[in-house]
């Protein structure tokens, strides 16, 4: 099966920690970036894995524009790079406005793709922000493509299954299963089956969701 990735529209791709789900998004983003440009919002602070000390010094220079591998790191929204990415403090105060502003901004600026690296912290399954609701619900009209992954199904807010046509599922926890079945139309079996890096796909097009085998990454 060939799989057609429209930026357009919204994706969910759903995995436990070190399921592959990371990988996989960032293998489709390598194309997407060919097209537009990419922000990534990185709640774990984990897109390019730790470094020494427990911090990243590989970031893009000043001068390059920027690519899913080496990403700017920045603080605010800036237009004039390709690919950058924004991790913010969502652990602070209520009243910080740096994941507000960058989506609002983005917004403005139109013709982007961003990817929420994981739901849960900025969002939860009874409550969306406003600046991720814009993002998600009315971004397509200022050509946004948007995306969302989480390791935590059963926190995805209604808002983001309702708008959303394509549905990825890696290894999720046994806890999970249940819910993630119904979400991606396979069987508890089908789930609760998958094998490192396996995965099911399901857009709203389809009946039942198909099993994929793993990404066959170079050097990996």
């Amino acid at each position: 099966m060939t799989i057609k990735v429209d930026p357009s529209e919204r994706w969910i791709i759903l995995g436990k920690t070190g399921s592959g789900k990371t990988e996989f998004v960032k293998h489709l983003l390598r194309d997407i970036q060919k097209h537009m440009p990419v922000a990534i919002v990185d709640v774990n602070e984990t897109w390019l894995g730790k470094g020494k000390g427990g911090k990243r010094t590989d970031w893009a220079e000043r001068r390059d524009p920027g690519t899913v591998d080496k990403p700017h790191l920045v603080e605010r929204f800036i237009p004039k790079f390709h690919v950058q990415l924004l991790q913010p403090d969502v652990d602070g105060s209520d009243e910080d406005t740096t994941l507000p502003k960058f989506c609002y901004d983005i917004l403005h600026k139109g013709n982007h793709f961003i990817y929420f690296d994981e739901s849960e912290g900025i969002a939860t399954a009874t409550h969306v922000p406003q600046h991720i609701r814009r993002i998600w619900k009315a971004g397509r009209a200022h050509n946004i493509g948007a995306w969302v992954s989480t390791q935590a199904p059963k926190g995805i807010p209604r808002i983001f299954k309702s708008q959303a046509e394509h549905f990825v599922t890696f290894k999720v926890g046994e806890e999970d299963v249940d819910f993630t079945a119904s979400l991606v139309h396979a069987t508890k079996e089908e789930v609760a089956g998958l094998g490192k890096y396996e995965w099911l796909y399901y857009n709203t097009d389809m009946e039942h969701a198909e099993w994929h085998m793993p990404i066959p990454f170079e050097g990996k």
